[in-house]
């Protein structure tokens, strides 16, 4: 058995093509973060049900930072992979994180737009993200961290890149 849990609704990204609220800035200290406070409850009924693994989603996770760590540890406590499905934005620089990771066994995923800066960074709205994007997924890759990359298709956007998508990926991956 397989679970996705919203950890939140919150992102740092606004991507034309995505349903969550989009009401995290990052320059904003007021702005308040929303989490699901049923997490802890929630991998505990699942572990009773057999589940086996979770994928924790958002929004984007990485915001929750400290509440994050708590759920994969306890996930992983229940015997559960655990992956977490992110933009990765906020892991490029964040070499302990990613250390926590690679120490707790997490696969990660996320999402790529194009092998074009600039149509990446037009559908997530955010100027920079396909750099740390990239930058992100090989610093885990460098840690022989897992990643599984969901290429999104949007028409008028991206649908006319597909075919470089391979090639990007392939050197990434190498």
């Amino acid at each position: 058995m397989f679970a996705w849990i919203e950890l939140t609704s919150s992102c740092n990204l606004r991507c034309v093509h995505c349903y969550v609220n989009y009401d995290f800035e990052a320059n904003d200290e007021r702005t308040q973060i929303r989490f699901n406070p049923f997490v802890p409850e929630l991998i505990d009924n699942l572990a009773k049900v057999g589940c086996k693994m979770v994928q924790f989603i958002g929004g984007e996770p990485l915001l929750l930072k400290t509440k994050f760590e708590e759920y994969i540890k306890l996930a992983k406590s229940k015997n559960m992979e655990v992956e977490v499905y992110s933009n990765l934005t906020l892991l490029d620089k964040n070499e302990n994180l990613v250390n926590f990771f690679k120490e707790y066994g997490v696969y990660i995923a996320t999402s790529f737009y194009s092998y074009d800066k600039n149509t990446h960074d037009r559908i997530t709205q955010k100027p920079g993200s396909f750099r740390k994007t990239l930058e992100a997924i090989k610093k885990v890759l460098s840690k022989g961290i897992d990643v599984r990359v969901g290429i999104v298709i949007i028409k008028n956007l991206n649908d006319q890149h597909i075919k470089e998508y391979d090639e990007i990926l392939a050197e990434i991956g190498n």
